[in-house]
């Protein structure tokens, strides 16, 4: 793979992992709505099973592709692409909150 396209898989990746955590934070704001009194086991319960798929989901987005590619020999793109999306993610937290400091 070269480095164009190692990029923009990176960058796809980080997008898709904000996206998925932006809805998941969108609807774990807005759970009280739907459930407002549940059995504390029941929500404890609940929000470890959905932080266990939480790691799955963001996992594979991150790791995924740049465990194949080590796998199969090409060990530097792997972690070209892992630091990649490292830094994406870490440019998208910045933009995000800079975004935040801005709405003040």
């Amino acid at each position: 793979m070269n480095t164009s396209s190692l990029i923009k898989r990176a960058v796809a990746s980080a997008v898709g992992v904000y996206v998925y955590v932006a809805l998941l934070a969108f609807c774990m704001n807005n759970v009280s709505k739907f459930a407002p009194d549940r059995p504390g086991w029941m929500i404890g319960s609940l929000m470890l099973t959905i932080f266990v798929i939480s790691a799955s989901i963001t996992g594979s987005l991150v790791l995924l592709k740049p465990a194949m590619l080590y796998m199969d020999g090409h060990k530097k793109a792997a972690l070209q692409l892992f630091a990649y999306t490292v830094a994406s993610l870490a440019a998208i937290a910045l933009l995000v909150g800079l975004g935040l400091l801005l709405m003040r």
